[in-house]
């Protein structure tokens, strides 16, 4: 006689998304757009860099800062992120970083200082980095294994595609605008793929909370 399961555990007797499931398609959607969503928010001001230079008196070093402050507090805050996983979630984690993360992007276009761009721009990394840290581990404990990877390589290629768009959606809006608008409409297109990730992503079976905290 099986066991009852019980919300939130990882558990065999499950039966994983296949490959043709309605619960899979949405699962791959919502992998493609966080990609999309986390990769072009990253990258959003490296095509704006000359901008900021000029219109915020900064040098091209403190411009500079506005991505590495962004990769550095990823770079921080991943373990963080992957152990806060265990405790509450894999897709509470990546939902709500995504959410929280694209929500700041919104607002880094009202910075008046490079120092307040920055500081904005650290804030939105280390928020940004609990999409990463679970991505993977979400897939691998909800999908079937025999589709795993092309899923897997599906929100990889999301992430490269992303990281192009943040650069190209700023790059030719401040061709039309001025930076602050190129900014916010690159923001406010990452924050509409986190909302579809949000809206998309199936609910957990396979996961079993970890007290770790």
């Amino acid at each position: 006689q099986l066991a009852p399961l019980h919300l939130g555990e990882r558990c065999e007797t499950i039966e994983r998304m296949k490959k043709g499931t309605p619960e899979y398609r949405r699962a791959t959607i919502a992998m493609l757009c966080a990609g999309l969503a986390i990769f072009s928010s990253l990258y959003a001001t490296q095509a704006l860099l000359p901008v900021l230079t000029a219109e915020m008196n900064a040098t091209p070093s403190e411009a500079a800062l506005t991505i590495s402050a962004a990769t550095g507090a990823i770079a921080v805050c991943v373990v963080p992120a992957s152990i806060l996983s265990e405790k509450f979630g894999r897709g509470r984690v990546l939902t709500i970083s995504a959410l929280a993360a694209t929500t700041v992007g919104v607002l880094v276009p009202l910075g008046q200082t490079i120092e307040q761009l920055t500081a904005l721009r650290a804030l939105q990394g280390a928020l940004l980095a609990g999409t990463p840290a679970v991505a993977m581990a979400w897939l691998a404990e909800e999908l079937d294994q025999a589709d795993l990877p092309g899923v897997m390589g599906l929100y990889i290629a999301g992430n490269t595609i992303g990281g192009i768009t943040g650069r190209l959606i700023p790059s030719l809006m401040v061709e039309v605008v001025n930076w602050r608008w190129a900014l916010a409409t690159s923001a406010a297109t990452s924050l509409a793929l986190t909302v579809a990730t949000w809206v998309l992503l199936p609910p957990q079976r396979n996961f079993r909370p970890k007290d770790t905290i």
